[in-house]
């Protein structure tokens, strides 16, 4: 029917044909190749390449660390399926994974690597350079050495950092920050912002607009509502207390 095929026993090569598509299989490894659907593939024992190819798309895998979606001596390796590709790799150079035609990468020995969903990346560092998530268009960073770290939804952003330099929340556009050696840290909500101190330089909170302080080291703190503000000192400086827009004050002191 003018279709063919070869069988080899020693190992040189083999083909199989069906309806006007080929296949190959060697036994001593050279290459060997299935085709379905006018698509082919081919696999290699001694590592030189092989390929997979489903739907017109294709893919690799190498023993010997050559090229083709998936290397064991981890120079790299591919996979690609619909189209797309992803790489991974063994040794730590870096990987990647698509997704419906976007990438990441990882990297086990702590370059980068980046996870992309929908166009959008992230990375993330095993050695704690940086490490960033992406979702819908918008990034956050961790990182494991304490530089920073930083979470975004939504179009905010926030920071948290291991060594205390800052770090910071967003919700909404607003933001706030939490400092694990004292430094300062903020709390937002709606727009406003509050802001607590471990080492008692001040804090803050702030309802619907108004704002109030309180500090460890008692220096002076203040309570707002509805626009208006009292104050109370734990040593005694002063305090006040604000109702109706008018105002007293009361002095531990004396």
């Amino acid at each position: 029917m003018g279709y063919w095929c070869c069988v080899s026993i020693m190992g040189q090569w083999c083909c199989v044909s069906i309806m006007g598509y080929w296949c190959c299989v060697s036994i001593v490894g050279q290459w060997c190749c299935v085709s379905i659907m006018g698509y082919w593939c081919c696999v290699s024992i001694v590592g030189q390449w092989c390929c997979v190819s489903i739907m017109g798309y294709w893919c690799c895998v190498s023993i010997m660390g050559y090229w083709c979606c998936v290397s064991i001596v981890g120079q790299w390796c591919c996979v690609s399926i619909m189209g797309y590709w992803c790489c991974v790799s063994i040794v730590g150079q870096w990987c990647c994974v698509s997704i419906m035609g976007y990438w990441c990468c990882v990297s086990i020995v702590g370059q980068w690597c980046c996870v992309s969903i929908m166009g959008y990346w992230c990375c993330v560092s095993i050695v704690g350079q940086w490490c960033c998530v992406s979702i819908m268009g918008y990034w956050c960073c961790v990182s494991i050495v304490g530089q920073w770290c930083c979470v975004s939804i939504m179009g905010y952003w926030c920071c948290v950092s291991i060594v205390g330099q800052w770090c910071c929340v967003s919700i909404m556009g607003y933001w706030c920050c939490v400092s694990i050696v004292g430094q300062w840290c903020c709390v937002s909500i709606m727009g406003y912002w509050c802001c607590v101190s471990i080492v008692g330089q001040w804090c803050c909170v702030s309802i619907m607009g108004y704002w109030c302080c309180v500090s460890i080291v008692g220096q002076w703190c203040c309570v707002s509502i509805m626009g208006y503000w009292c104050c109370v000192s734990i040593v005694g400086q002063w305090c006040c207390v604000s109702i109706m827009g008018y105002w007293c004050c009361v002095s531990i002191l004396g």
